[in-house]
């Protein structure tokens, strides 16, 4: 066992234990820090990474994470701006599911199952284009 991999057990135990004493406190802060110290040894342990490297692979699953929330939040708005009668709870609601998009959109704008599908259709269509 190489000592990478030893240091990332010892870090998930540390850190398993840290998120035990947070939740058990309620000190969400040591909770938290616990989360990171298991996920750090965990990278440690299962992919022979060092700290380091650790680290850097969990900054870049954090900035990958914080692209996809603002991609989400750019599609969240473009589905708003073009289906304005939409609440967000109701766009929440449908959680891409097309089929509750479709009762939606004819619900809201008194159209047949057709119309909303082209209209649906047209939307995705138009927001792919943008790429």
């Amino acid at each position: 066992m190489n000592e990478d991999i030893l240091k990332g057990k010892w870090k998930k135990l540390k850190g398993e234990n840290k998120i035990w004493w947070g939740h058990h406190t309620g000190d969400v802060l040591t909770e938290l820090d616990g989360n990171k110290d298991k996920l750090l040894g965990w990278l440690q342990e299962k992919k022979g990474m060092n700290q380091a490297d650790a680290e850097k692979a969990i900054e870049k699953l954090n900035a990958t994470k914080k692209s996809m929330e603002d991609q989400s939040e750019e599609v969240l708005n473009k589905i708003k701006a073009h289906f304005d009668k939409l609440t967000y709870d109701e766009i929440a609601e449908i959680d891409g599911d097309v089929g509750a998009w479709t009762e939606k959109v004819k619900e809201k704008y008194q159209d047949s199952q057709e119309e909303a599908v082209k209209k649906i259709k047209d939307f995705i269509n138009q927001f792919s284009k943008d790429k």
